[in-house]
């Protein structure tokens, strides 16, 4: 089965402004301009990211707050993470993981 890489695009606002840290009506204008920045800057890294994906022939699905990009012959996450190093794309970010697929069940596909 093929393993995924998730380039996760953002969270809940509850969870991305913090608002389970203090009351939403503490949240100020300026905390949203600076969510806004915060995410464009991410938003234009993560494009950076697929660019050098797509060039490389993966193929990517929309989920519901990431993309999950897969690509032939990539079957375990040694591969994945060895396919990555190549096209210079670094591990360790919040927002970006390797794993192997879910499926209907909360299953990883290993399971079935």
């Amino acid at each position: 089965m093929a393993i995924e890489v998730s380039l996760h695009l953002h969270g809940t606002p509850y969870g991305e402004l913090g608002w389970g840290q203090h009351p939403v009506t503490d949240l100020a204008p300026g905390a949203i301009r600076a969510y806004a920045e915060r995410l464009a800057m991410r938003m234009n890294a993560l494009a950076d990211v697929m660019e050098r994906l797509y060039a490389d022939g993966w193929t990517s699905q929309a989920q519901s707050y990431e993309l999950a990009f897969t690509k032939e012959g990539i079957a375990t996450p040694a591969e994945a993470e060895a396919a990555l190093a190549r096209l210079g794309i670094a591990l360790g970010s919040e927002f970006l993981s390797v794993q192997e697929p879910m499926v209907l069940g909360g299953e990883s596909s290993a399971d079935t």
